[in-house]
């Protein structure tokens, strides 16, 4: 009878096979290194790609392939090798004899970063091993150990270059088309759309959401309100909107239907609404604070609101960003401290005038969730209750005169400072890093200075490899006066943490006599004082109390989990 697999034996594999370790011995044993630098190509055809060069290649030289190493989303310019684990893995292999041909695409596969590629180039050689590029482009590695000791250093350091210049050519690119009024790309602001000739163009029907935006913000409406009110929820002094929830148009793939707070800033603080371009030439725009980093000109494209109102809605939140802070100058002892155990939010302070008691205020604490009527992820309200201020206050002092009278302050002193002590081994540590990256830097700089010594005046070359040492010896010093300004911040913040022991010395001797000092002490600086004594309180519905302080307490006291005795209101 006939065998099945006798049956297909004349058919061919889809995928060229290849020998294992185990069939034969006396051939070149190959590890391929496949790396791609974002999500969106691991899942397109680069792995794919260079994982059928690999395998061609070793078939055509009638290679043993051992093992493949792939590094998926794996920035070979931002991760040095000791953050690519797959890669110390492969030069594992290699200085254990496994490998002694290493197939990658080009040489960028295995570093961007000049001096891990000259850590990689000796690795291989000084094991007995060669590396081999798939790419027909890319220029194969020279036998000869002289050139290759020239020239592999200087396409190290272009590869670096190429990653630093691309970068720096794309911002700049950016930048100047910012300057000319145009778009530099990326996602347009909600309201604008392309058409078919790629030109910007208004989306006519959500014009009207977007100035009802304007004109809820320019009407001291903050931005968390006109979110729930934009969504459909009541909103105090505003109602519900006659027209129900507004629906966001989707243009782009993965954008809410709903409004969220960070799309409302965008449509009032975004100066493309008045037909501005702006462009941050150092990043995020919104963590630039310096004016002369940005380009603005005007653009291109349909305006939909005029410069004057933009300028007033920046006015407005300049204003908001600048009123005093309400966590010290309220006259409530507990605002900023007090949490909701049922839902998380903050516990808030309220004042109302009983009109029934000749406008006689009334002053309490209510979970922030439940005064705004959000829902929990259980769809319903926050089922906390209110607290009135003088009840909830007088208790949680209490509980702290308790707490400070009733256990060891030499032990409560002990916990602070060993805080601070943990503070600065973390600091220490962090400068004893840099010192280490200085004296490797340092080590960089001399083995720069060698590489530039060994180059010959005759080599044809002999200008331009010493253009790119002189280069790359210059990037360095600059990464090293980096180093040594952060090594003097942390020596900075190690006399900062002293000082912090100065103040947590004069919290601990406020401890010492709490009773008296809270007596004698104004309403301000009762609150000042709660604030460098506890972290936060966590209260539920039916009146317990968990304090958390600033400080860790000393496991042997008893536990400071509270309850109201007086009903909650």
């Amino acid at each position: 009878m006939t065998d099945i697999k006798d049956v297909f034996k004349h058919h061919k594999s889809r995928v060229d096979k290849i020998d294992t370790i185990e069939e034969k011995t006396k051939k070149d044993t190959y590890g391929v290194l496949i790396r791609v630098s974002d999500v969106k190509q691991v899942t397109k055809d680069s792995i794919p790609m260079q994982r059928e060069r690999a395998y061609k290649f070793i078939k055509e030289r009638d290679g043993i392939l051992y093992k493949e190493y792939i590094e998926e989303a794996v920035s070979a310019s931002k991760n040095s090798i000791k953050q690519r684990p797959v890669l110390q893995e492969l030069l594992k292999d290699i200085e254990d004899g496994k490998i002694n041909k290493v197939i990658a695409y080009k040489r960028d596969r295995l570093s961007r970063i000049q001096k891990d590629w000259l850590t990689i180039l000796d690795t291989i050689f000084k094991n007995n091993c060669d590396i081999e590029f798939t790419s027909a482009e890319e220029q194969p590695i020279s036998s000869n150990p002289m050139v290759r000791g020239i020239m592999e250093p200087v396409l190290g350091f272009l590869a670096n270059m190429e990653s630093n210049n691309t970068s720096m050519r794309v911002k700049e690119t950016r930048a100047s088309i910012a300057a000319k009024g145009r778009w530099t790309g990326g996602t347009l602001p909600y309201g604008y759309d392309l058409n078919k000739n790629k030109e910007i163009v208004v989306i006519k029907e959500v014009i009207p959401s977007l100035i009802e935006i304007e004109d809820l913000y320019l009407n001291g409406i903050g931005v968390g309100s006109i979110t729930r009110y934009m969504n459909g929820h009541e909103v105090k002094h505003l109602g519900k909107r006659k027209k129900g929830a507004d629906i966001k148009r989707i243009v782009y793939k993965g954008r809410k239907t709903y409004w969220t707070e960070s799309a409302v800033e965008g449509v009032l603080f975004n100066p493309f609404y008045a037909g501005i371009i702006e462009y941050s030439k150092e990043g995020n725009k919104h963590l630039q604070y310096d004016q002369d980093k940005f380009v603005r000109e005007k653009g291109f494209h349909e305006a939909i609101r005029t410069l004057d109102k933009q300028e007033k809605i920046y006015e407005m939140k300049s204003k908001k960003s600048i009123s005093a802070p309400r966590k010290f100058s309220t006259t409530f002892l507990l605002t900023g401290l007090v949490y909701c155990s049922e839902c998380g939010s903050p516990i808030q302070s309220r004042t109302v005038l009983k009109k029934e008691r000749n406008n006689e205020k009334y002053c309490y604490y209510v979970c922030a969730s439940k005064q705004n009527k959000d829902k929990t992820s259980r769809n319903e309200i926050c089922p906390s209750k209110n607290f009135k201020q003088n009840i909830l206050e007088d208790f949680v002092v209490s509980k702290l005169l308790e707490m400070f009278d009733g256990f060891n302050k030499d032990n409560l002193k002990e916990e602070i400072l060993k805080g601070i002590d943990q503070g600065k081994s973390t600091i220490e540590t962090d400068i004893v890093s840099a010192q280490a990256e200085l004296k490797e830097l340092q080590s960089e700089l001399v083995s720069i200075m060698n590489l530039m010594k060994r180059v010959s005046p005759e080599s044809p070359l002999y200008e331009e490899i010493i253009t790119d040492y002189e280069k790359s010896y210059t990037e360095t010093l600059l990464k090293k006066k980096e180093i040594e300004e952060k090594l003097e911040s942390l020596q900075q913040s190690i006399k900062e943490n002293n000082d912090k022991e100065i103040e947590q010395n004069i919290v601990l001797d406020a401890l010492k006599n709490f009773s008296i000092v809270f007596k004698e002490a104004s309403q301000v600086q009762r609150k000042t004082l709660l604030d460098s004594i506890i972290k936060r309180i966590d209260i539920s519905q039916d009146g317990k109390l968990n304090i958390l302080c600033n400080f860790e307490i000393p496991k042997d006291e008893k536990s400071y989990v509270h309850s109201i005795n007086r009903r909650p209101v």
